[in-house]
């Protein structure tokens, strides 16, 4: 929330699982998805003590852009990933 609470920054992770057999050094991410299914009439959540709220806010994590085409999103990541075989990866 910001400091009028009027608006809000929501997130979320993308899990990246490697069992490709290749090691990947700073590739670039896009990710596709089908009709995303959206949930509707979500409880609002419980409010962070405004002291919580400013020790979150530290460098900006990489973020992902959206395209849509027919019933499909691409999501593109602002910046590159490595990611080693067998491991996975949270952004």
């Amino acid at each position: 929330m910001d400091e009028t609470e009027s608006q809000a920054d929501v997130g979320g992770w993308v899990t990246i699982d490697n069992k490709s057999g290749k090691k990947y050094q700073n590739a670039k991410l896009k990710l596709i998805a089908g009709d995303v299914n959206t949930v509707k009439n979500v409880p609002m959540l419980e409010r962070r003590p405004r002291i919580m709220r400013k020790s979150i806010a530290h460098k900006p994590a990489p973020t992902f852009s959206e395209k849509s085409f027919s019933d499909y999103h691409l999501y593109t990541l602002s910046d590159p990933v490595s990611l080693n075989d067998n491991s996975q990866k949270q952004i």
